[in-house]
Formats: structure tokens, sequence, C-alpha cells
């Protein structure tokens, strides 16, 4: 085994990822995982064939309770992801959340078009890299526009300066709540986002 596998911060590339209630399936590519998210357990694993292998978790301490973020009711999000199986887990959190997803895009020209009818969302969550796009154009024009937004990313990154919360993949309902209510409660009090 290399020194990268034997390192505590590497991690597998995901394929896929999704969760039900105190269940989690997390597909990846047979990198050996030496951290899983916090709160969750390896469960066994489901089944392995030559390109990748499916894993089963289970919530730590039972069925959580349910969290409630009354201001997040009702705000409309748009979510900017490239991965359809991720796009669909932050469909369902924010979902969870009481939020509305009232819109999708996979690529930076979806998601441009996208913010030029900014009347149909509240907030956005972003994804760093698009394919071989990186979002630093939506994120500029989610900027000059004066619109919040968060970015969500499998990278570690906290530009200096910056306000914009940065939730890292794969994130808990939590860790998305609290960026989504820290964008929104910045945007009504007049902080504009900026890089």
């Amino acid at each position: 085994m290399s020194e990268v596998e034997n390192s505590k911060a590497y991690l597998s590339r995901l394929i896929g990822f999704a969760r039900r209630d105190d269940i989690a399936l997390w597909i990846d590519n047979h990198t050996q995982f030496n951290e899983y998210s916090p709160g969750w357990k390896p469960d066994g694993i489901l089944t392995s064939e030559p390109n990748y292998v499916a894993r089963r978790f289970t919530r730590l301490g039972g069925r959580r309770q349910m969290l409630s973020y009354p201001e997040l009711k009702g705000l409309r999000i748009l979510v900017v992801e490239d991965d359809w199986v991720l796009s669909k887990l932050a469909e369902d959190t924010v979902a969870e959340l009481g939020c509305v997803v009232s819109g999708t895009a996979a690529s930076v020209d979806e998601a441009l078009a996208a913010i030029d009818n900014p009347h149909s969302f509240d907030c956005v969550i972003l994804d760093v890299r698009l394919g071989q796009e990186i979002a630093g154009d939506i994120a500029g024009k989610l900027i000059s526009k004066n619109i919040p937004f968060i970015v969500c990313s499998g990278y570690s990154i906290s530009p200096p300066g910056a306000n914009i919360p940065v939730v890292t993949k794969p994130y808990s309902l939590e860790s998305l709540a609290m960026a989504l209510l820290t964008a929104w409660k910045k945007h009504a009090a007049g902080e504009s986002p900026r890089i």
C-alpha cells in the first residue's frame, strides 16, 4: 500500500451517495476509506464489482430527531451540480429542510441562463467544478446581482476575505442548513456576497 493510501486524508473517488432516514448507501471505486462522515458507521458491503463497491451505513445513536429551521421554510433554492446523484441528494436534503427546489443546473451555461431569471429562486447551492468547468463565472454573476449563495465542494477551499459559506461534500443536513442560514441572514442584513 502506498503512502497516499495510508494517509488519513486520502478518500476514494465518490461515485454516488444516497440517504434515507437512518440508512445511507455510498458507492465508490474501491479505494480504501480511512474516515467516514461523522455520525455514521460502516455497516457492511452490499455488493462489490470490478469498478465499484456499494457500502451501507447506519446513523450512530439511532433515529435522528427532526431538525427545525423555520427561517429556511419556503426558501426557493437553485441547485447547481453536474453529478446527477449528488444533485438528487441535494434536492432531497433541501426539501428535508423545508426549502423548495425551484430549479437545477448541471453546467455553467445552464446556471448562467437560470441566473438571468433571479425571481424564480432566493438562494443558490453552487458546486465548484461542473464537469471540466470551474464555476467562477457563475459566482461572479451571482455576486454582481447580489444573489446569496453557498459553495459545495469535494475540495477544501476557503478564499481569503470571502464571506460565502463553504460546505465540504459529502455534507450533512446540519452543515447544509447552517450554510444556507448564514447566506440568507447575511443577505437579509444587506451584506453582499464577495470573493
